[in-house]
């Protein structure tokens, strides 16, 4: 199985919303090529953001191919999976934008 992946950044910033999404297909059937497209917030662009995009890249890559090897539970293992920053500091879609909201107000972000 091989996975093509493909990465876009949304147009505007959805503040409130899932900050990183997929859709994927696997035409063939089970065990064989997937193709997928990972939708990113464009808040993610930012370079103190780095840590926690990779961290969401990690756990949709992995979310993509257990789902293309015919795993039922998917999403479990790819939380197993996830770096520390997104599994404990950020945690769900309000604890990401409650993080981006903090880093505004300590001039982090702009």
């Amino acid at each position: 199985m091989k996975l093509h992946k493909k990465i876009v950044y949304f147009k505007n910033i959805r503040h409130g919303k899932e900050p990183c999404k997929y859709e994927a297909s696997q035409p063939n059937g089970v065990n064989t090529d997937v193709y997928a497209t990972i939708k990113l917030d464009p808040i993610l662009k930012k370079k103190k953001l780095r840590a926690i995009r990779n961290g969401m890249l990690k756990h949709e890559t992995v979310e993509i191919t257990r789902w293309g090897q015919g795993d039922r539970y998917s999403h479990r293992d790819a939380e197993r999976q996830e770096p520390l920053i997104t599994r404990v500091k950020i945690k769900n879609v309000s604890g990401f934008w409650n993080h981006v909201d903090k880093m505004k107000k300590k001039g982090e972000l702009k």
